[in-house]
């Protein structure tokens, strides 16, 4: 029995020096994570200067959508980092030069804002005629307005404004009564604007 002690203490020796070689594992302290980046992409949409309002509006991926306010202006909230592109659909009888913008996002710049401009298509008509009592009147129509560049004329009595963008004019007719009106007819009509009844000669 006292020959074998010695083995047994052997290989317990061996097993607590593989023990000690056994190296320890050391804990990495956990890295906090970044919150959410919260940004938004937004985007307004005038037509020839002014808001335009209930316009609809697409941010790409995601696929929300919605309508611009009031003010023309649209928005999209709470969204990752990334490249998005916002598209509008353009309100009727209007032309934009872009329809779809692109629109990145990151930690520095987590809000975008985009505009979208357009104008209204010429597409409106004025016409008419010009008459005195009744009475077609050869006079020179002239048409000025806010959404066209200038003064433009047509000779009545039929007159015609084409191609016209929308918006608002004003109209106004030109004849020999505009300066020293006189009234050569024996028989009186308002042609001559107020003028005075000129008096027969004996």
């Amino acid at each position: 029995m006292t020959r074998c002690a010695p083995a047994v203490l052997a290989v317990a020796a061996a097993v607590a020096l593989a023990a000690c070689d056994t190296p320890e594992k050391v804990v990495e302290p956990s890295q906090p994570q970044e919150p959410p980046l919260n940004g938004s992409v937004s985007g307004l949409v005038r037509v020839d200067g002014q808001p335009a309002a209930r316009v609809l509006a697409k941010l790409i991926p995601g696929n929300q959508v919605g309508r611009t306010d009031g003010n023309g202006w649209f928005n999209f909230t709470g969204l990752e980092g990334g490249v998005y592109t916002a598209t509008i659909t353009p309100p009727a009888q209007t032309r934009f030069d872009s329809i779809a913008k692109p629109a990145t996002l990151t930690r520095d710049a987590p809000h975008v804002a985009l505009t979208f401009d357009g104008g209204w298509l010429p597409t409106a008509s004025i016409r008419g005629v010009v008459a005195i009592e009744g009475e077609p009147a050869n006079r020179t129509v002239v048409l000025a307005g806010d959404s066209i560049d200038g003064a433009r004329e047509s000779q009545g009595p039929n007159f015609a404004f084409d191609s016209l963008p929308a918006g608002r004019y004003a109209l106004t007719a030109r004849g020999p009564w505009s300066t020293n009106p006189t009234c050569t007819s024996t028989r009186w009509r308002s042609p001559c604007n107020g003028a005075k009844r000129p008096s027969r000669t004996p």
